[in-house]
């Protein structure tokens, strides 16, 4: 790929200096800037040419397929090897499939959180630090096995008071790194959006902003504790899923510990089917659980991928790992069901009037354009189309139409596409093509009836059903 110093670039555009670098990050930042900037440089350079061929002149270029599909295994490739930030981040932009070309989609979606496991006398070390006892003392057993081994945390079975626990424990210095990271991650961002004016840049910057705060809660094992309780209560009800509880006098700052439940992962599709699971049946379940969790609870688990999601033998579902919890307020569930039943009724004005009240595209969009993409996105979410040629449709009839993005992303939304997307990348797995909203409609209307007879009051719901039901009968 292309490469230039930072003396080539003229000086409206040109690089931080060492010394402004330096100051801002610090020696030990500053060093890792330079690291990152290695991977960093050559991919956005090579966007630039996308736009102006020479750099700073000269027409843009429209890359092949084959381009486009080599740029995006680079991107993956230097975010896998930048760490937890960044991965983390590419997970959560690759939750945008609508603003992204497919071959992007598809490759950020296979980022992995990939480290090298603690050693097990260095989790002995943890553990007797965080007890002031051996951890012999502390526990029946302690499994060498690692269940999991992440950026932030390695897990561990163990047999507590003649119980099946697992314990989580948090790496050493991920604070301070997840810090500097952060940093450097939106300074980029920053830089790039003011002196070339991508607006994708300025989207993924409150992308990072949201993974920022996220990922700071997910470090504080303390927080976690809470929100597994949080999540266990408001589930209490729920008979086909399973929340382990909370070991209290096991957690510190820096360890979790809660029941230990076996189960079949849910991306095991041979396993379930000996079983005699139907994984569709099992999606609809999953659907049903989230579509509980964030429109009626208002508190969800935003991290469904196939390692927290696990089948009991009695056929319910284990939800594991707390550290990425998210709340909507009454208001935001309020809008996200009224556009879900727009949706479903095709009322693209109301679909439209809720775009701008929930903040997904800035005041100053205009609306005849916003009218025109809705119409089109809900269009292609019921055509029947396989999830690549529909979300490539989608990417096509948004970025076309809204060239110089009044897009946005709020906050608090950036985690409800994440969600969205992984509980539809899962269903792919067991059917391609799986829809959430085209086959995961059945699982999510009851929710919604649910939510609407209690917020609207009975006549209202059921009007609202009866036009759902017609739009999908006759259209």
């Amino acid at each position: 790929m292309e490469s230039a110093t930072a003396s080539t670039l003229p000086s409206s555009v040109r690089a931080p200096s060492k010394i402004r670098l330096k100051n801002q990050f610090g020696k030990s930042g500053f060093t890792r800037v330079l690291f990152v900037l290695r991977f960093a440089i050559p991919i956005l350079l090579s966007f630039i040419r996308e736009e102006r061929r020479f750099l700073f002149f000269g027409r843009s270029r429209v890359l092949r397929e084959s381009q486009h599909r080599k740029r995006a295994e680079d991107i993956r490739y230097a975010m896998e090897r930048l760490g937890a930030v960044f991965v983390k981040i590419g997970q959560a932009i690759s939750a945008r499939a609508d603003l992204l070309p497919t071959a992007y989609v598809e490759e950020l979606s296979k980022l992995q959180d990939k480290v090298e496991p603690l050693p097990l006398a260095y989790i002995r070390h943890i553990l007797e630090s965080e007890y002031n006892r051996p951890p012999e003392v502390v526990f029946d057993y302690v499994y060498d096995e690692i269940l999991a081994s992440a950026s932030i945390g390695q897990v561990h079975r163990a047999v507590y008071k003649g119980k099946q626990v697992v314990i989580k424990i948090r790496r050493p210095g991920i604070a301070k790194q997840l810090s500097t990271d952060f940093k450097v991650a939106k300074f980029i961002l920053r830089w790039t959006t003011k002196h070339f004016g991508f607006w994708q840049t300025a989207l993924f910057e409150s992308v990072a902003n949201e993974v920022s705060t996220v990922m700071f809660e997910e470090i504080d094992y303390i927080h976690e504790r809470r929100n597994a309780e949080e999540i266990r209560l408001s589930l209490a009800d729920v008979k086909n899923v399973v929340i382990p509880a909370v070991i209290p006098e096991l957690c510190t700052t820096r360890i979790i510990a809660l029941e230990y439940f076996a189960g079949t992962k849910v991306s095991n599709v041979d396993e379930l089917r000996k079983r005699g699971i139907d994984p569709e049946q099992l999606m609809l379940q999953l659907v049903t659980l989230y579509a509980h969790m964030i429109l009626i609870n208002g508190v969800y688990q935003a991290d469904p991928h196939p390692g927290n999601l696990f089948v009991h033998a009695d056929g319910r579902i284990i939800l594991l790992d707390f550290g990425i919890v998210r709340r909507l307020s009454a208001k935001t569930r309020a809008n996200l069901v009224d556009l879900i039943v727009a949706g479903m009724k095709h009322d693209i004005d109301r679909v439209v009037d809720l775009i701008y009240e929930i903040g997904l595209v800035k005041p100053a969009a205009n609306a005849d354009v916003v009218r025109d993409v809705g119409l089109k996105v809900v269009d292609l979410h019921f055509q029947g189309l396989d999830t690549a040629s529909r979300l490539e449709a989608i990417t096509d009839t948004i970025i076309k139409s809204l060239k110089e993005s009044p897009i946005q992303l709020p906050g608090d939304l950036v985690y409800i596409f994440r969600t969205f997307s992984l509980l539809e990348g899962l269903g792919t797995r067991f059917r391609p093509g799986w829809n959430m909203f085209a086959d995961g409609g059945p699982a999510i209307r009851p929710v919604l009836q649910s939510y609407l007879i209690e917020s609207k009051g009975f006549y209202e719901a059921i009007k609202d059903y009866l036009v759902i039901s017609y739009k999908k009968l006759f259209g």
